[in-house]
């Protein structure tokens, strides 16, 4: 398979692991209560969406070795 794709995908999965836990500290954080509940519920979303997009990655990284 393409050496090179598959780094920038594991690149790209590190970075993204890095923000979802990043992430996941802020919405377990003081800061998070203060913002109001729409913006909670966008960035529980968010959070959600960025989740989905490490499996998926992962699945495409697992399926090129």
């Amino acid at each position: 398979m393409n050496n090179e794709l598959i780094e920038k995908l594991q690149v790209e999965g590190k970075e993204l692991s890095e923000k979802i836990d990043n992430l996941i500290s802020f919405t377990n954080g003081e800061k998070f209560r203060d913002i109001n509940h729409a913006q909670q519920s966008l960035l529980k979303i968010q959070l959600q969406a960025m989740q989905t997009y490490e499996q998926c990655l992962t699945e495409r990284l697992f399926w090129m070795m």
